[in-house]
């Protein structure tokens, strides 16, 4: 597998690797070889996989009042979230499971959405 974490894999990036590597035949042809298209998409394939991450939309949290609570609920693609005020601080809970507490509620959005996107990038094979 390909790993580049410094610089970003696009697909303008895939495309000018290509170019790079591929030559012109006698008759005029132009080829790459097996060894380089196959680089190249595996380098496009994980610059796929890399931007659904960098590409995740903020949750969109809804408000649910149940037993005298209000709590924050979202449901991204099958999983769901909840913050609960609890004592003085913002309880985190995906899928049921405690994730974190914080004293913002803006902290334990973000911490949320963190644990939503390694859930994702997990799924990806990242």
């Amino acid at each position: 597998m390909i790993e580049r974490k410094m610089e970003k894999i696009t697909i303008d990036r895939v495309l000018r690797y290509i170019k790079r590597k591929t030559k012109t035949t006698k008759d005029g042809k132009e080829v790459v070889s097996i060894l380089h298209a196959e680089l190249a998409a595996k380098m496009a394939f994980e610059g796929g996989r890399q931007s659904v991450i960098d590409n995740i939309p903020e949750l969109e949290w809804g408000v649910v009042h149940y037993l005298g609570k209000e709590t924050l609920r979202a449901y991204p693609l099958g999983a769901y979230f909840k913050i609960e005020f609890v004592g003085m601080e913002f309880k985190v809970h995906c899928n049921e499971h405690f994730v974190t507490r914080s004293l913002s509620l803006s902290d334990a959005k973000q911490a949320a959405l963190l644990h939503y996107k390694n859930i994702v990038k997990k799924a990806l094979g990242l």
